[in-house]
């Protein structure tokens, strides 16, 4: 049996069409950092743990080469963002790894312990630095992450 050679034309709408199945999705963030009380412009893809006992479901997005982690509610609504990407700095210039002493010196509010979660605090710009291991604060001293939730009154 014969077979013709696709033209090039042929070829470049097979590529296309592959590409356009394959791309990821958008999710509605890709200039702007998802915000608290936003729609979820993502479709979930699991369930996170957002406080003690409570799972939502959620999605990862990035934004301008970090990664965050978008939890909604049924009304598809952002509940929470969180971060714990390396290169993600909030606008006091915390980042993952920096010390407890670096997060106070920026103003942040006490120190709150969610059992059964994790140890925070709020940042003046409304990121919450999260100490996730240990019976106290100073026993983990270094943020692994950063979140802001709507059930706390953040916004943004």
């Amino acid at each position: 049996m014969h077979r013709t050679r696709p033209s090039l034309l042929q070829t470049l709408r097979r590529l296309l069409t592959l590409a356009v199945c394959v791309a990821p999705r958008a999710t509605g963030f890709e200039s702007t950092p998802p915000r608290v009380g936003e729609a979820a412009h993502c479709e979930p893809t699991s369930k996170l743990l957002i406080a003690a006992e409570f799972l939502a479901p959620s999605c990862e997005v990035a934004v301008a080469g970090i990664d965050y982690t978008v939890a909604f509610d049924d009304d598809e609504q952002v509940i929470y963002v969180g971060v714990s990407d390396p290169d993600f700095e909030t606008e006091e210039g915390i980042q993952v790894g920096s010390t407890l002493e670096e997060v106070l010196e920026t103003g942040a509010a006490p120190s709150v312990a969610e059992p059964g979660w994790v140890f925070h605090t709020r940042l003046p710009s409304g990121w919450r630095p999260t100490f996730t291991h240990g019976d106290s604060l100073t026993e983990t001293p270094l943020p692994a992450g950063f979140f802001r939730a709507a059930r706390l009154g953040d916004d943004g």
